[in-house]
């Protein structure tokens, strides 16, 4: 009900959503003591922002039934989509097979923790919230149960759009397919099919390595670090993308935390993300788990 679904529409809203995931998880960015809280003002106009829109089809949305779809922007959508920022993210990591070490779980705890500060500021009631990263995974599924999904032409329209987007931050062309390759390993046959994801081209075959070798080997060993590089590598070329999109599109509005930046500027620059793709390939390939990738020298 905000706008009728369109490539660059789509391109803004996600812009929009990651200011304000960056505002709320900026360092300082839920403080409201000091008046350097950025999360909380942007929090708050997205709660605003919610409520102007129910209004707006209280009184103005014909054919909008509650018995069937609910109230807009309810707390059941209103919480899905929260735990889509937390659950979702610790799911991945499982479904990668990395292994978690203690101190990581206790910051999965924290990191719920100022989710739930984050559900309360956008008017979620605090009984509905989880109590824990196991219990936010728990209520991800069991609403996955309940939720009506399948296939949609605004569904597969958003799909496209959103890899088009991600593929434009991600500076040059060589790893446009990983967003897809990703898809490929995390969703479920049905909604692939449903989505019309593309087909994964050669960076499934590192990806997949790196799910076997997480599984069975120890925490301190090169894969890992590799993994770790990896990580690092494509965080930075998100960020970097962003500031290149901003300055392209001229959207003075969106902002990165200087503690961000300053880290990706801080960190030298030993390989790129294709190098560290290419060597986890070589290594799977070595021990017979990939085929190598056709087009791309290795």
């Amino acid at each position: 009900m905000t706008g009728q679904l369109s490539p660059k529409q789509i391109e803004n809203r996600v812009i929009e959503t990651a200011q304000f995931v960056i505002d709320v998880m900026d360092q300082h960015g839920l403080d409201v003591e000091d008046g350097r809280g950025r999360g909380v003002r942007t929090a708050q106009k997205v709660r605003l922002m919610h409520a102007a829109i129910r209004h707006h089809i209280d009184r103005y949305g014909k054919g909008w039934d509650d018995a069937i779809w609910g109230r807009p922007i309810n707390h059941l959508d209103q919480l899905v989509t929260l735990l889509a920022f937390t659950a979702a993210p610790l799911i991945g990591l499982e479904k990668m097979g990395r292994p978690i070490t203690a101190e990581e779980r206790a910051l999965h705890e924290d990191y719920i923790y100022a989710w739930n500060v984050v559900g309360q500021m956008l008017g979620l009631s605090p009984e509905i919230l989880p109590d824990s990263a196991e219990d936010a995974k728990a209520q991800w599924y069991a609403i996955l149960e309940i939720q009506r999904v399948g296939p949609s032409d605004d569904g597969r329209l958003l799909l496209h759009a959103l890899l088009d987007l991600i593929a434009e931050l991600i500076p040059g062309t060589l790893v446009d397919g990983v967003s897809a390759s990703l898809m490929h390993e995390f969703l479920d046959p049905g909604v692939i099919e449903w989505l019309e994801v593309p087909h994964p081209d050669w960076t499934i075959w590192p990806m997949r390595a790196l799910n076997q070798f997480a599984k069975v080997v120890d925490l301190d060993v090169p894969i890992l670090r590799e993994i770790d590089d990896l990580n690092d590598l494509l965080v930075e070329q998100m960020v970097e993308g962003l500031l290149a999109f901003k300055r392209t599109n001229d959207r003075d509005y969106f902002r990165l935390p200087r503690t961000l930046t300053d880290a990706v500027d801080a960190k030298p620059r030993a390989r790129t993300v294709v190098d560290t793709l290419q060597a986890l390939h070589r290594l799977g390939a070595s021990i017979g788990i990939v085929p190598p990738p056709r087009g791309v020298a290795i």
